[in-house]
């Protein structure tokens, strides 16, 4: 029993120090091709790391996923004229949702400030809204649901 203990505190710092590190950015009201250059950076990124990923290009639109065994994450971009309108960010239940979540929040170039538990207003832009869904979703394991609009 005492090998026991030290061996599932051993695996579960090692399971949250697996998160992917590099933080998934807010992108409404840049470019295209920013964004579609970023994706195509953190694809290769992710794929070293044993994840598999899985983008949709298109005129309007991008579809990202990437899933591990301990985290899983899909992202949807619309466009408007080249720029970005819409973003959602879908979590799955995993040791690193919480730590992305937060990095979402605290995006330093829009400046995220809370109007209540689920809506924030971009401090750089009032246009910019985040608003965030919590909840488990028992057939998907859905954790978390980020969608950051311009409006």
């Amino acid at each position: 029993m005492r090998v026991f203990i030290p061996v599932i505190l051993f695996l579960t710092l090692l399971s949250f120090s697996s998160c992917y590190t590099k933080r998934a950015p807010v992108f409404v009201n840049f470019h295209y091709t920013k964004v579609k250059d970023y994706l195509f950076t953190a694809e290769g990124q992710l794929r070293k790391k044993d994840f598999k990923v899985d983008a949709l290009y298109i005129k309007d639109t991008i579809i990202f996923s990437a899933i591990s065994p301990i985290q899983h994450f899909e992202m949807i971009y619309l466009f408007k004229n080249d720029t970005c309108r819409y973003q959602e960010m879908i979590l799955y239940c995993g040791p690193c949702t919480d730590k992305m979540m937060g990095d979402i929040v605290k995006d330093r170039d829009y400046e995220f400030k809370a109007v209540d538990k689920v809506n924030y207003i971009s401090g750089i832009n009032p246009k910019i809204i985040l608003r965030l869904t919590e909840g488990v979703d028992k057939d998907s394991f859905r954790c978390n649901s980020i969608s950051v609009r311009k409006i």
